[in-house]
């Protein structure tokens, strides 16, 4: 007899719905074995000791060797095409691959993994370059006012720096 608090174990002496369980048998929709129920306890199971539903119990017979059909097979090499415009490089491309075939994605989903990827980075990017964009913007105001390279002599120090870069400054560097 099992314990009643482990919901894992079904007990191994004669149970019809056990040996279902066990050997594939009797699978109900999605690979569900047995009848499913919404109520804690199944028949059968639940005068056992154990109180797993249908759900819990696809687990026990997909991974058995009678009938077991397991994940969708991972194709060998994915055919995945970038969106336009996508930021991702071929190394995160690689590992969203390899994560996808972890799994045994068929390829459908594995590009569609590539698209949402790419849409989060897209999405990312934009976000950044707006903050970037108004950091940098505050800059010109934030030199005019400090007191040590701006101030009142701000304009005299800008005409300074620019003959610097003209006097020292690389054509490269200046036309920049």
């Amino acid at each position: 007899m099992t314990d009643p608090t482990n919901d894992s174990k079904v007990e191994a002496g004669g149970n019809a719905t056990a040996d279902k369980i066990m050997d594939g048998s009797n699978a109900g929709p999605s690979g569900a074995t047995g009848p499913a129920q919404s109520g804690p306890a199944q028949t059968g199971a639940a005068q056992t000791g154990s109180s797993q539903t249908g759900a819990a119990q696809t687990g026990a017979a997909e991974s058995g060797p009678q009938g077991a059909t397991g994940p969708a097979k991972a194709p060998e090499k994915y055919e995945i095409k970038l969106p336009e415009g996508s930021l991702l490089n071929a190394d995160e491309i690689g590992k969203i691959e390899s994560f996808a075939k972890e799994r045994g994605l068929p390829n459908e989903q594995a590009q569609a993994l590539v698209d949402h990827q790419s849409k989060l980075l897209s999405s990312y990017a934009e976000r950044k370059q707006v903050e970037w964009d108004s950091e940098t913007g505050k800059w010109p105001d934030a030199v005019k006012a400090d007191p040590e390279i701006g101030g009142e002599f701000y304009q005299k120090k800008v005409e300074l720096a620019k003959r610097v870069v003209l006097r020292f400054g690389s054509e490269q560097f200046i036309a920049g």
